[in-house]
């Protein structure tokens, strides 16, 4: 793994053709945050488009609906397929509820573990 993109908010690498986002767990993510981090994987995929695994430690705070919003819509642009990891139950509940009410532009699926995830991304 080697990490090619990295702030005081996430990590961004490709591994096998996937894009791997890991959120770092003292993340605090607003709405002008979530939007300063997509402007920066866009300009590291170059145009292509590429599914994605993202990692939510259970520390992550996403605040405001618009953050959140942002990311089920804005947040797409540029990925095929999206595996959210995390081990939290309470974000797992979450994003269960948010994914009933707004539905995901792309399929997008939660997991425990990346392995999983990756198989999703892959074969699934």
């Amino acid at each position: 793994m080697e990490i090619i993109f990295e702030d005081q908010h996430i990590q961004l690498w490709f591994e096998d053709e996937i894009l791997h986002a890991h959120y770092k767990s003292d993340a605090i993510i607003t709405l002008s945050v979530a939007k300063e981090i997509l402007k920066n994987r866009l300009e590291l995929q170059k145009g292509k488009t590429f599914p994605a695994i993202v990692t939510l430690p259970h520390e992550l705070r996403v605040f405001k609906p618009q953050a959140w919003r942002f990311f089920s819509e804005d947040g797409y642009e540029g990925l095929s397929k999206i595996a959210i990891v995390t081990n939290s139950d309470m974000k797992r509940s979450l994003a269960n509820m948010y994914f009933v009410l707004n539905p995901p532009a792309k399929p997008t699926r939660l997991f425990t573990n990346n392995t999983n995830a990756k198989q999703w991304i892959l074969n699934g």
